[in-house]
């Protein structure tokens, strides 16, 4: 297979979805978290248009709101937004994605109920690409490597100990193995003995 370059796969968005601009609207969501949830949704679409040729079809529409939405949360509380983003568009009527949002992130770790962990394929791309983008897209070691380190030092503020920091980083290594090996991707997963330092 060719080695794909992850800041390549980025689509446009050619027409935003007119509820999640009302929902955008109606809950004040900052410019940052805005593109950063934006840059998410294009590189979903890139990665869902190559997952056609190992046969695996994400759900596009569904996938995109998802990806445009899934730090809403953000607005009631930032160390459980996954959790709280999904009784947010359960409350607006969105059930199916705020069920696919409540899976990105480490909400496995806060409550560690199998329900919190990605299964789905839309679950998974978006788990994969939220791990790869903050306001671009990074490898995935670079990035998760910069968030252990902000948690680590902010350990009361984002309510995760090691263990959950651990416990998260070792099952995304294993998502973005499995969707690296998909689309073609060559990059570093990260050491958990080198996580060990960050968090002790």
């Amino acid at each position: 297979m060719e080695k794909v370059l992850l800041k390549k796969l980025r689509k446009p968005i050619n027409k935003m979805p007119k509820e999640v601009e009302k929902l955008w609207e109606k809950y004040g969501l900052w410019d940052t978290l805005k593109e950063h949830m934006k840059l998410t949704a294009e590189l979903t679409l890139g990665i869902a248009d190559i997952l056609k040729s190992s046969g695996i079809k994400p759900n596009k529409d569904v996938l995109i709101k998802a990806a445009l939405l899934h730090d809403i949360g953000k607005v009631r509380d930032k160390p459980s937004h996954p959790l709280k983003g999904r009784e947010l568009l359960i409350e607006e009527g969105l059930v199916d994605i705020g069920e696919i949002i409540a899976t990105h992130g480490y909400a496995y770790e806060l409550t560690w109920q199998e329900s919190e962990l990605p299964k789905s394929w839309e679950e998974k791309v978006l788990t994969y690409a939220d791990l790869h983008v903050d306001l671009e897209v990074r490898p995935y070691n670079e990035r998760i490597l910069d968030w252990v380190g902000r948690t680590a030092k902010n350990k009361k503020k984002r309510n995760l100990n090691p263990e959950q920091i651990i416990s998260a980083v070792k099952r995304w290594n294993t998502l973005v193995a499995e969707i690296n090996a998909l689309i073609g991707v060559e990059e570093e997963l990260i050491d958990i003995n080198e996580l060990k330092v960050w968090t002790d």
